[in-house]
């Protein structure tokens, strides 16, 4: 009886010691993020919905082929607030992120993947391939009308060049793709990136040619006519529109800039938000009600910006 004792005190011995020396490293990683501080990570994209209480969503960037996250609040009001996000999920290499009503879609570039959920407390599994003319890399994205609009990087390769694709049915069954007459960015060797879409106008940056571009959009969602484009604007990122003359865009040249353009007298002015941190910059742009969402990855945030009354430089 006595051995038994002692060999069971031994055992707890030993755990309790086992357990009191595991290091920091052992111990599972709590992910959180709220508007202000998304601790190691870098936001990138970032949409809010337009049905219920407005969820919003963000990826974040954190190099390809690496994995990401996606954080999501269940309300603007919550977002604002600097709440701490209701959902976070791992997706490889996410980048765009738009909704369409409850349904959350994200593009994976580096595989030619847009990943969706219509339920946001499940992760976003679900995918499809963007595969119209191969491999079409997806980057930014813009719903209208119930209709899926994507810049595609690589629509076709030979020579390389960017355009927008209309997908219709968002599925990985039922998806058709169509491309979106009059939609090609301006290089020759295109690296389209940002996609906006404000009533029937349609905004797009293209990096290689460091430009921004604005076109009216008809009702199928698949001719575009240009209207005016601003070149020379440093590496264009991302891009959103009040649905005016006001047009606005990220920036990454020497530093991280958001840049406000009057379409109606190619006016531009600009908020310095900082430097560039490696491979990071300032990449998603939102307007919505006043306010300028902005994904500032090498401060690790977003900026909530008032357009009236920012401090906008010549």
């Amino acid at each position: 009886m006595m051995k038994a004792l002692k060999a069971i005190l031994y055992i707890l011995f030993t755990t309790l010691i086992l357990t009191g020396c595991k290091k920091d490293s052992d111990k599972q990683e709590i992910i959180t993020a709220k508007a202000s501080d998304f601790g190691k990570y870098h936001p990138c994209g970032i949409a809010v919905s337009t049905v219920g209480n407005k969820a919003v969503a963000v990826s974040t960037y954190e190099g390809d082929t690496q994995d990401g996250r996606i954080f999501i609040w269940e309300s603007l009001e919550a977002f604002q607030a600097d709440e701490v996000a209701k959902y976070a999920y791992p997706v490889k290499d996410p980048e765009a992120v738009a909704f369409d009503g409850s349904t959350l879609f994200v593009t994976c570039t580096y595989d030619s993947k847009i990943f969706y959920t219509g339920d946001m407390s499940k992760a976003p599994t679900n995918f499809f391939y963007v595969d119209y003319n191969g491999n079409n890399n997806p980057r930014g994205m813009a719903v209208r009308n119930g209709q899926l609009l994507v810049m595609c990087e690589n629509l076709y390769p030979n020579p390389k060049n960017s355009k927008v694709l209309r997908v219709t049915n968002a599925t990985f069954d039922s998806r058709t793709f169509k491309e979106v007459a009059g939609s090609a960015q301006p290089a020759a060797n295109g690296n389209g990136l940002g996609l906006a879409i404000v009533n029937n106008m349609m905004y797009t940056t293209d990096l290689n040619s460091n430009s921004v571009s604005k076109y009216l959009l008809n009702a199928d969602n698949d001719q575009a006519t240009y209207s005016t484009r601003l070149g020379n604007a440093g590496a264009t990122m991302d891009v959103t529109s009040d649905g005016g003359n006001y047009v606005y865009f990220t920036s990454a040249s020497d530093a991280c800039y958001l840049v406000r353009w009057n379409t109606a007298n190619n006016e531009t002015k600009n908020i310095k938000l900082g430097a560039l941190d490696g491979i990071y910059a300032a990449w998603g742009v939102l307007y919505l009600n006043g306010k300028l969402y902005i994904s500032d990855a090498p401060r690790h945030q977003v900026r909530i910006i008032d357009a009236a009354s920012a401090n906008w430089q010549n």
